[in-house]
């Protein structure tokens, strides 16, 4: 009897670590890419919004000239937690690939962490400044926060 249960204690141990290589693994593989050309007069910048893929589709983007940002509607594709804070960042990335913004510049409302399937949020980009869009060469959603994803 205690052999079995040595046996299913180490089988359970070996299952989890098998599952959480896989996660770990599945975490680290690059994400398909999604550009996106923002919608800012006089430039041509297009981002990568990858990062979304699986958890918002982008149903309307707009440019708010008065706020200087760029106004995303967001359908959530999947139910989300309070582990889902990862999507504070859009980088804006100059010829050697270096970030010119170095902070979060997204806000949401309301926040994704209550959004269930099918429920839209409003995402708003705080656009740099007119010398770093000039400057930028590439931009993308990159992850942010504790919980990386």
């Amino acid at each position: 009897m205690k052999s079995l249960s040595t046996s299913i204690i180490a089988l359970v141990i070996i299952s989890l670590a098998s599952l959480s290589q896989a996660r770990r693994e599945d975490s680290q593989k690059p994400h398909q890419k999604i550009m996106v050309k923002l919608p800012i007069p006089d430039q041509n910048i297009e981002c990568d919004l990858g990062l979304w893929k699986g958890n918002f589709t982008i149903t309307k983007i707009t440019y708010d000239k008065d706020d200087n940002e760029i106004v995303f509607i967001l359908k959530a594709v999947r139910d989300f937690s309070f582990t889902d804070d990862g999507f504070r960042s859009i980088k804006f990335f100059d010829e050697d690939d270096v970030d010119m913004v170095n902070k979060q510049n997204l806000n949401f409302d309301p926040e994704p962490k209550g959004l269930k399937r099918g429920e839209s949020t409003r995402a708003r980009l705080t656009l740099p400044d007119e010398d770093v869009l000039k400057k930028t060469k590439r931009c993308a959603a990159v992850p942010t926060g504790f919980f990386q994803k």
